[in-house]
């Protein structure tokens, strides 16, 4: 079968997925010995990869999912090679374009009036992506607008770069801080779910900035230094806005076009919930394509069913993938592995189903993801609702203040040593006075996902493109740059957001969302009505829950807390990983965390926080070992330059 790959392209556009990228500068390691490394995190699932040796150090490239080296591009000019979903055009034009482009930087032969938004390569860069060029001058990395697919740096301990790549951890490992982790960082993923853009959970380690093209200059002293340059900037709000209905239509064209040119030819997957954003992309699939709605559930409750209408509604497959008991304690190993400690662990509902969904033959797997953030303006914390005249009026919204500093709070007193707080809070005040949504409507509104990595809940798709062929319809720039200039008083509400949707819904229009129990793009009295019903149903659920009946979580989130107490499997895993985070003793924790985690009424969220940082530690401690037995540094056989490594 085969899975993620290019053979059924479309005419014009070509399709890239590969998972991790290693790059290592210095001749610290050989390309074969990257290539190692690189695939450590994934375990059993690993793949073949290429590797590459050039004087200036060596690069190693993870494959598609089970479908070879497609993701790699060879012209006489260097290497292309992409990770995540890049949608472009003639990928050896792309690659000569790019090539050439980062060799000007690199060497200074630019005209004064350059500027890399006029370059017609980069112009027709789309989608969720991060793309390592690399030629006899030097590696170069182009990062989306967003930093969906992060990048990140490592230096040595005397400031020199040494590691470019897609997973921090071998990052720092390569540059030699694997064992240096930073104490603000532990304690800003502890309460927040995610270390402040651009630390990450290594002392020496960064991540790259969104919507650039980094080139690394090197000479033969073995210096070097990165620049880079804006190829994609966060646009400006609109001066003059258009008419709503006009800016509908341009949100569904470009929405329905972002879907249409990801679907592949042969079987596209949606992971479909009982929500509105993946039922929106299942709609805008093209009818004469065989489409998959997949729904990740405990037991059929609420939101599967919605699922299930949602796909007959639009004659599509439906197909449950059930959790068993202990799958949130089976997963969370492999997909640390993955992800780390750069975001929750738990939100990565689709590992584990990667198999399961393979049997399907999908070619592309489409999410929902990001809708929220990049359209509907969802995590604006500083719009408030205003209720007019006891509720029968549509609301008001209202711009109020927000304290992006002062949101950071400690979640239990006297666990975590003095300053911890103070320090956090004062990257987070860095990170705010340069953050394009100081000059918008809503300051809150992109915070959360501009970059990507500062929500913690992304871990779907960070953990999932590595091992299946997921899409992100909400990444396409032509939605993108439009959604970005829409101020935030015209998004609040959702009647915008609606009046896009409502054409392509079609029929799925009429069938109720799971959260919130009403049809999209309702008038403002029918949604009256049918809140009240479904708060009348939730009120029937909290008495014969009262009454001693377990009925079953209606969303596809699980009973977390319930199962943080009574899992065996979660409590052998905190058992046998939980004592690493004695580690941390005096230089993060005041106190002894394992014993806060023996509280019944002890919170879930920071519990399952907690155990992820002890697997961490136990995956660093096996990539340092692996690192230490494999070849030598100085290994006197070269590898051959793009050597397939199966």
């Amino acid at each position: 079968m085969t899975f993620g790959g290019n053979s059924s392209r479309s005419k014009r556009r070509r399709y890239l997925i590969m998972s991790d990228f290693l790059v290592g500068l210095g001749g610290a390691r050989p390309g074969a010995g990257l290539l190692e490394l690189l695939r450590l995190p994934y375990g059993s699932s690993s793949r073949a990869g290429q590797c590459f040796d050039f004087g200036w150090g060596s690069a190693a490239i993870l494959g598609e999912p089970d479908s070879g080296m497609k993701n790699v591009h060879e012209s006489p000019l260097g290497i292309l090679g992409s990770a995540g979903d890049l949608l472009a055009g003639d990928l050896q034009k792309l690659a000569e374009g790019l090539l050439v482009c980062a060799a000007n930087v690199r060497s200074a032969r630019l005209e004064p009036a350059f500027r890399l938004q006029d370059d017609s390569s980069f112009a027709s860069l789309n989608g969720a992506f991060a793309i390592l060029l690399a030629d006899d001058n030097g590696p170069s990395v182009i990062t989306d607008p967003l930093g969906s697919v992060q990048v990140y740096v490592g230096r040595n301990r005397k400031g020199v770069l040494t590691a470019i790549g897609t997973h921090p951890d071998l990052v720092a490992l390569i540059s030699g801080h694997g064992d240096e982790i930073d104490p603000v960082s532990v304690f800003e993923f502890l309460n927040a779910g995610t270390p402040c853009f651009p630390h990450t959970m290594h002392k020496g380690v960064r991540e790259l900035a969104p919507g650039r093209l980094h080139v690394i200059r090197w000479d033969e002293n073995e210096t070097n230094d990165l620049c880079d340059l804006a190829w994609w900037r966060f646009p400006d709000e609109f001066d003059s806005l258009p008419p709503e209905e006009e800016l509908a239509a341009n949100l569904g064209n470009a929405f329905t076009a972002a879907v249409h040119d990801r679907c592949r030819k042969g079987t596209v997957g949606v992971t479909l919930s009982g929500g509105l954003d993946s039922r929106l992309v299942m709609a805008a699939v093209p009818e004469s394509m065989r489409c998959i709605g997949f729904t990740f559930l405990d037991v059929m409750n609420r939101e599967s069913r919605t699922a299930r209408k949602v796909a007959q509604c639009y004659n599509r497959e439906w197909v449950p993938l059930v959790r068993d008991h202990e799958y949130i304690a089976r997963t969370a190993t492999d997909t640390v592995r993955l992800v780390g400690c750069e975001g929750d662990w738990v939100n990565a509902h689709g590992l584990g189903f990667e198999a399961e969904i393979a049997k399907y033959n999908v070619s592309t797997v489409l999410s929902g993801l990001l809708m929220n953030n990049n359209v509907k303006g969802f995590y604006a914390a500083d719009i408030q609702r205003v209720p007019r005249w006891g509720g029968l009026l549509p609301p008001r919204y209202e711009i109020g203040p927000y304290d992006y500093v002062g949101e950071l709070k400690v979640f239990s007193a006297g666990l975590f040593r003095d300053g911890l707080l103070e320090s956090a809070r004062s990257r987070r005040k860095a990170f705010l006075k340069e953050h394009p949504g100081l000059k918008r409507q809503s300051v809150a509104e992109w915070l959360d996902g501009y970059p990507f990595s500062q929500a913690p809940d992304n871990t779907a798709w960070v953990a999932e493109r590595r091992l299946m062929p997921v899409k992100l319809p909400a990444m396409d720039r032509r939605l993108l740059d439009t959604a970005c200039r829409i101020p935030m008083s015209s998004k609040a509400g959702g009647t915008l957001f609606a009046r896009m949707a409502r054409p392509i819904f079609g029929k799925g229009a009429n069938i109720p969302d799971a959260n919130d129990g009403v049809r999209p793009g309702s008038k403002h009295l029918s949604r009256l009505l049918q809140r009240a019903v479904r708060k009348l149903e939730n009120n029937r659920r909290e008495i014969l829950n009262g009454l001693g009946l377990t009925l079953p979580v209606p969303t596809s989130w699980h009973d977390y807390q319930r199962y943080w107490r009574e899992s065996r499997l979660l409590g052998k895993l905190f058992s046998e990983h939980g004592k690493n985070l004695r580690d941390f003793d005096g230089a993060v924790f005041a106190s002894d965390p394992q014993a806060a985690c023996k509280d019944p009424e002890f919170s879930w969220l920071y519990g399952f926080r907690l155990l992820q940082l002890g697997l961490w530690k136990s995956c660093l401690r096996e990539y340092g070992t692996a690192a230490r037995c494999s070849p030598d540094k100085r290994q006197q056989t070269p590898i051959a330059i793009g050597k397939d490594v199966p």
